[in-house]
């Protein structure tokens, strides 16, 4: 899967980013990693990489994709500090 970046240039999809942001939302909130953020970023990282199948899609979409799982989920502070 390609990701558009903000500046159009088109990238290979790195799930290491999407477990990295998503493992700082939990740092903020909760001052560390804890096993709910290794498991709560690997499950979203393989969701996007899964929806992906081929496409492109863009950064904004991705973060979009992130905050709206975290929202929906029993980790609404999270997702209110990956905004």
């Amino acid at each position: 899967m390609q990701v558009q970046k903000r500046d159009g240039r088109n990238v290979l999809f790195d799930r290491e980013k999407i477990i990295k942001a998503v493992q700082a939302a939990f740092i903020e909130v909760d001052g560390e990693i804890t096993e709910d953020a290794i498991k709560q970023s690997n499950i979203i990282a393989d969701y996007i990489n899964n929806i992906g199948d081929g496409n492109v899609i863009s950064v904004e979409k991705i973060q979009d994709i992130v905050e709206k799982l975290l929202m929906h989920s029993s980790y609404t502070e999270i997702g209110r500090a990956h905004v």
